[in-house]
């Protein structure tokens, strides 16, 4: 049975219309989604509002889905007033705090969103919140802290490729680079598409020396995803090192007309170019990389040098 159709049939019951807004929402039909949630206060603002303990998870949802419709809207006045919101009507709520340190990560905010996720885990030992709250460790600087909680994420969702790379990536930054490694075998064995994983383990193959392997592996990845730019800044690196250097020059080329708006595709484009004798198209190559980051030194000093 649709949504719809319960609300229509079952008049008097929150949930079924909070449900349906979700979907709305879920399905960008901000219009309808917008309709619904204020039906819904309409219909049952007396039990939103009563404190009423088997209401109250339904009421905290559909402030929570205001706040999204708002957020997708781009009006982050009233996603701030909806989450508060909720924040009133239930303060000890793991969602409502968790939403609310999301939103102040999302503006830049880390210490209220440090505040909300640590109060959010007070509440609940949910894996997304130990995920998030390690993610603000690692933007203050505290690894030690955002290795141990992510790694907490993991043993609590073991199934999630996502939460895995980002443990891989965290090892890696404390050089343990063989745990990084399984953690992103581990994802892939998971999702077999989760792109990621691939170009993360190319790039450690990279670093070993093992240039076919990472070559293979960022290829994989393209197969997958024709479109993904970091696949394609791999495959010309490992490609160029192993000296085919026309087609490394190939793959910088298609990376730059997947993201023109991205340096890096001109910058090693260019730097193949030079190998390859084409001193003039390496110039054109860093001039166009200039028009991205107008003061890059390096990319300045490389012109200065060609041009000599």
């Amino acid at each position: 049975m649709l949504w719809s159709d319960t609300v229509n049939k079952s008049p008097k019951k929150i949930r079924p219309y909070v449900n349906l807004s979700a979907a709305y929402i879920g399905e960008k039909d901000l219009e309808r989604a917008e309709k619904i949630l204020f039906k819904t206060t309409d219909v049952f603002r007396d039990v939103i509002f009563s404190g009423n303990i088997y209401y109250l998870g339904a009421a905290v949802d559909i402030f929570i889905n205001f706040a999204s419709l708002y957020g997708l809207k781009g009006d982050l006045v009233r996603v701030a007033e909806f989450l508060n919101k909720a924040y009133e009507i239930y303060p000890d709520s793991a969602k409502v705090n968790y939403a609310l340190g999301f939103f102040y990560m999302q503006l830049g905010d880390i210490e209220k969103a440090e505040d909300y996720f640590k109060k959010a885990l007070n509440f609940s030992a949910d894996p997304l919140i130990y995920a998030r709250y390690s993610e603000i460790m690692e933007i203050k600087g505290r690894y030690d802290d955002a290795l141990k909680y992510m790694s907490l994420a993991v043993e609590l969702d073991p199934l999630n490729a996502d939460t895995r790379n980002r443990l891989g990536i965290l090892l890696k930054m404390s050089n343990r680079t063989e745990d990084a490694e399984i953690q992103w075998r581990e994802a892939i064995s998971i999702d077999k598409n989760f792109l990621p994983a691939y170009t993360n383990i190319g790039s450690l193959m990279y670093e070993r020396g093992r240039l076919k392997e990472a070559y293979k592996l960022y290829m994989k990845a393209i197969e997958i995803n024709a479109f993904y730019y970091e696949a394609y800044i791999g495959a010309g690196n490992a490609l160029d090192d192993m000296g085919q250097n026309v087609l490394a020059t190939e793959m910088y080329r298609s990376a730059i007309s997947i993201d023109p708006q991205r340096i890096e595709g001109y910058v090693n484009l260019g730097i193949a170019l030079e190998k390859a004798g084409k001193k003039e198209e390496a110039i054109k190559t860093y001039e166009e990389a200039l028009k991205i980051e107008q003061d890059n030194k390096e990319v300045l000093q490389k012109i200065w040098r060609l041009k000599g």
